[in-house]
């Protein structure tokens, strides 16, 4: 039953008093539970993120210290692996004059010097048929590279004039 309006002035009977008190004290205990009900649920969406954030965050957790332990693992092994030419340890493998070509045996450094002592003989030198090296046709002229390759590459060079070639391994092995 609605709220009974009681006019200024007039005067209520204690039923109409009673009806409309009545009235309110549902109205607050009905907005009171309603209150709870949807306070309750929110408590309870608010526990289950929490619960849902938790074990994200331990799993996340758990990913980065894998990825750490990769990073790290991946560090050990770049670092065992430098691929720093160790000049302490370059062999000759071929010296000589004239046209040739050389099947690379090795994965780590090659150097070559050229040498060219006449005019009008230019002398170029190759990895796996790409120029990484040449003299200009001038007498005396030298050049020189160091270049890095792998076993089964062929090393090949043109011309009359000498040539070095050393084999230089890597400073990590």
């Amino acid at each position: 039953m609605p709220l009974t309006h009681i006019e200024y002035g007039s005067l209520a009977s204690s039923d109409t008093m009673n009806n409309n008190f009545e009235y309110l004290d549902n109205r607050i205990t009905t907005v009171a539970n309603n209150l709870t009900t949807t306070s309750s649920s929110i408590y309870s969406n608010i526990a289950s993120l929490n619960s849902t954030f938790s074990q994200a965050n331990e799993e996340i957790e758990a990913e980065i210290e894998t990825l750490s332990t990769d990073l790290t693992a991946l560090r050990n092994d770049f670092n065992s692996k430098d691929i720093t030419p160790d000049y302490s340890k370059a062999v000759v493998v071929y010296n000589s004059a004239g046209w040739g070509s050389l099947t690379i045996d090795w994965d780590g450094w090659l150097e070559f010097d050229l040498y060219c002592n006449q005019n009008s003989a230019a002398y170029q030198f190759y990895i796996d048929s790409i120029m990484v090296g040449a003299t200009a046709s001038d007498e005396h002229d030298r050049a020189s590279g160091i270049v890095l390759v792998k076993s089964g590459s062929v090393a090949s060079w043109n011309g009359s004039q000498s040539i070095v070639i050393r084999k230089i391994p890597f400073v990590g092995g």
